[in-house]
């Protein structure tokens, strides 16, 4: 019995221990999406600024 039990423990652990895993690439591919389009958000506004600038000076 006690067998069973440490082996039945074990699938569990190496279940939860994968199930963390996907959890954690997951959060990594969202935090770079974040990450990403801010810094594409920011360069766009940066370039409309560029831009009016250049607009006004000409």
């Amino acid at each position: 019995m006690s067998e069973k039990r440490r082996n039945r423990r074990i699938k569990n652990r190496n279940i939860n221990q994968s199930e963390k895993s996907t959890i954690s690439k997951r959060s990594k591919i969202i935090w770079i999406g974040i990450i990403v389009i801010s810094v594409l958000l920011f360069s766009s506004l940066l370039s409309l600024q560029f831009l009016e600038h250049f607009i006004i000076v000409d």
